[in-house]
């Protein structure tokens, strides 16, 4: 089974499994909608139109699902590094293009498989930030030298996170003026900012 995403708009190897299944923080983000007022970010999830509802695409990411709550950790590790050193070492990887970390424990599978490639820089945006049982291990993931976990706004309109011990968040500006340091452009090309530049916060177009 193919265990790699490819999107075309980030030009890297990912990971990704079923949003609706695999978003533990949708509750969280949901009752922060309610209580602001605001648009939850996930009633308008990417990952639930397009061309991630095509017959290939779904039974793909079901695939995964199952794969990833069915086979043990080290499994996982050793199932993933060798798809991944199939084409070579990449320069960049993209965790969760679709759905999040499902639990605290998920962070030891990217701290582990993250030391296997150490020329590789992983971007883990993530919005389980906000879960207390979730934060300190996305706190120790993100201290390896080459993860990037990012906290993201749960609402529009909200500013980007701003999480000790985690990167500069993402946001994504509807109604009002963007807060974000910099305005992604839709398609990553040569700018790799998500990856590369830790301190800086970015804002993504509501589509």
């Amino acid at each position: 089974m193919n265990l790699l995403s490819h999107t075309t708009k980030m030009g890297c190897p990912g990971f990704n499994l079923p949003a609706k299944l695999f978003c533990p923080a949708l509750g969280a983000a949901i009752e922060h909608a309610a209580e602001t007022g605001r648009q939850s970010i996930c009633s308008r999830c990417y990952a639930c139109s397009g061309r991630y509802t095509l017959g290939v695409v779904t039974r793909a990411l079901k695939g995964r699902g199952i794969w990833w709550t069915d086979t043990p950790i080290q499994e996982r590790i050793e199932e993933l590094a060798d798809q991944i050193r199939s084409g070579g070492e990449p320069r960049y990887f993209r965790c969760y293009d679709s759905g999040d970390i499902d639990t605290p424990e998920a962070c030891e599978f990217w701290d582990r498989l993250s030391r296997l490639f150490p020329k590789t820089l992983f971007w883990l945006p993530t919005k389980t930030w906000v879960l207390t049982d979730f934060l300190p291990s996305l706190q120790d993931l993100n201290k390896r030298p080459n993860v990037l976990v990012r906290p993201s706004a749960l609402c529009f309109d909200d500013p980007p996170p701003i999480v000790p011990g985690l990167c500069a968040g993402h946001s994504s500006a509807k109604l009002e003026p963007s807060k974000a340091d910099r305005e992604c452009a839709g398609k990553c090309g040569r700018c790799r900012a998500c990856w590369t530049r830790p301190e800086v916060s970015v804002n993504f177009k509501d589509k």
